[in-house]
């Protein structure tokens, strides 16, 4: 019966909790954002982190995976690690540049601090490893402020109409 009692007030009233803390605010509107790092744990937290300020993820784990992911989806952005096997992250942006459909996608590199500093002048950012959560917020934010969406893909010239047979 005392347990009860500590429940309810004396009229059955539910005992005032203290307020929830408000949700972390949501950054994103659901833009994709494809990470492309061969570190698993890196992939995953970045790609946590990214969700939970209401951004859509899509993960690659190489250089070479990004551009198979590319053929299918269109990111708002793309986050890469600049140290990975078989390709880089600056062989990536590099392709990507070259790439009409591709070109106008905002790009941030990430790595540890040297390599950042030598980051690719193509680059629209670059972060550090470990990723500190503000740096990325604001890479982010800036990246996709700049209104650059992805480039469709040019639409097939029409076809002259066949000439009326007499």
């Amino acid at each position: 019966m005392a347990r009860m009692r500590d429940f309810f007030r004396s009229e059955g009233e539910l005992l005032r909790q203290p307020p929830l803390p408000p949700p972390p605010p949501v950054l994103g509107k659901g833009e994709l954002i494809l990470v492309v790092d061969d570190e698993p744990s890196a992939l995953r937290r970045l790609s946590d982190h990214l969700r939970e300020m209401g951004y859509e993820v899509a993960q690659a784990h190489t250089g070479r995976e990004a551009l198979s992911c590319l053929e299918s989806c269109k990111p708002s952005l793309i986050i890469s690690d600049v140290v990975m096997p078989q390709m880089d992250g600056y062989e990536l942006r590099r392709i990507l540049k070259r790439r009409t459909e591709t070109q106008a996608i905002p790009f941030i590199f990430m790595g540890a601090r040297s390599e950042v500093l030598e980051k690719d002048a193509n680059g629209d950012a670059a972060i550090g490893k470990p990723v500190q959560l503000e740096q990325l917020k604001s890479a982010v934010r800036t990246a996709l402020a700049k209104g650059v969406t992805p480039a469709e893909p040019p639409a097939k010239p029409m076809e002259a109409p066949a000439p009326d047979p007499v």
